[in-house]
């Protein structure tokens, strides 16, 4: 039971990570797809029908006025768990599947993770810019739970309940959520570093003594920082300074105040801090989606202006036949590819070295934009000549 409630719970966190702000929905062309996904929890083999309907419904042509009703959530995607695994045989009713390691793994000498595939057992790794990104944000989290909470209005920062709250705020919930402890057999959920990233970092540290690439990682260390930037120093609500301060009580008052408090300013400041964390991560994630879309966004308005200037400037140039446009042609229709260069993927916050970034590139221009992309990727050219 305390599984299935652990599992469910995830189920709902993701559900709740993976939504579309409404600041970026609004740049999004219309009809877009569906900006969030239905938590259904557990599901079972008796839901293979509904789960076949809400695929026919997400099939639907959602340009049609007629045939979507914004009310119906059906065919607008869902996560749930399930301990039926022939639901696992049935890949066309999923995107994406996670397998849990087992109970007993939890004791175990050699730490499990999830095993996460796509449709016909194609297994999905994590970047390794999915690693360092992991890696900074656990560090900001645990900052943020380290650091001491902010005192209410008119309460005194150096009053023996904020001194209690600080001091068991470390050893609250939210900290050892992300108290920095190794992770260790991760050679199996991380892509290896691929041979042109190799050579190329091996190249650019030889031709700038290193400079290139301490400026690359400080770049990225910076757009990762930025996503957590205004949620680490939060700012002290003003006191009012005409305020008398109250008389400093005796030792023996502080020290009944202190411990008659613990057990009150203790529990407040552990459930502030798992609220901060909690709410740290939504943003961060949020952040990133938001990131991620509006970078393609900029790209294909870009593209589709560059397309319309050409456009105009091909119609004025000379005398057009008479008969030419009479006959539609079939890929009028369709709108141009989009280029995205290394440059655009680094700022979306992806691997610009990974074959499964540029992939999910590639699907996110098509679902989201109905456009065809294709990736540049990073190399370095000597005399026109591309070494890596």
């Amino acid at each position: 039971m305390e599984i299935q409630r652990l599992t469910s719970s995830q189920v709902y966190n993701i559900s709740i990570l993976s939504n579309i702000p409404l600041s970026i929905t609004d740049s999004l062309p219309t009809p877009a797809p569906p900006q969030r996904l239905r938590p259904l929890f557990s599901i079972g083999v008796h839901d293979i029908s509904f789960l076949m309907d809400d695929l026919k419904a997400s099939k639907r042509d959602r340009s049609d006025e007629n045939a979507v009703d914004d009310a119906d959530e059906s065919g607008s995607g869902w996560i749930a768990c399930t301990t039926d695994s022939i639901l696992a045989t049935k890949d066309t009713l999923w995107d994406m599947l996670i397998t849990m390691p087992p109970d007993y793994s939890a004791n175990a000498k050699e730490k499990s993770w999830p095993i996460v595939e796509c449709p016909r057992g194609r297994p999905v790794k994590a970047t390794q810019r999915d690693l360092r990104r992991f890696n900074a944000l656990r560090t900001g989290l645990a900052r943020l739970a380290a650091s001491p909470p902010t005192p209410t209005p008119g309460q005194d920062p150096r009053s023996p309940e904020s001194e209690t709250s600080a001091v068991r705020l470390s050893t609250s919930h939210s900290a050892r959520l992300v108290k920095e402890e190794p992770y260790g057999a991760t050679d199996n959920l991380v892509e290896p570093l691929t041979w042109a990233a190799f050579a190329y970092n091996g190249f650019m540290w030889w031709a700038s003594a290193g400079e290139q690439i301490r400026s690359e990682e400080q770049e990225e260390s910076t757009r990762d920082s930025a996503l957590l930037a205004d949620l680490l120093s939060p700012t002290s609500p003003r006191v009012g300074s005409m305020s008398i301060p109250p008389p400093a009580p005796s030792p023996s008052q502080t020290e009944l105040l202190s411990n008659s408090i613990a057990s009150l300013a203790g529990r407040r400041s552990s459930t502030d801090g798992e609220a901060n964390i909690e709410l740290a991560i939504i943003t961060y994630f949020h952040r990133l989606t938001t990131q991620m879309l509006s970078v393609l966004v900029d790209i294909v308005d870009a593209a589709d202006e560059s397309y319309r200037d050409n456009d105009d400037s091909g119609d004025a140039d000379g005398d057009e036949d008479e008969s030419e446009g009479l006959i539609p042609n079939e890929s009028d229709d369709s709108d141009p590819a989009i280029t995205i260069d290394s440059r655009s993927i680094e700022n979306m916050g992806l691997d610009v070295w990974s074959a499964s970034d540029a992939f999910f590139v590639q699907e996110l221009v098509a679902v989201y934009f109905g456009r065809q992309a294709a990736i540049e990727g990073k190399g370095v050219e000597v005399c026109g000549v591309r070494v890596c």
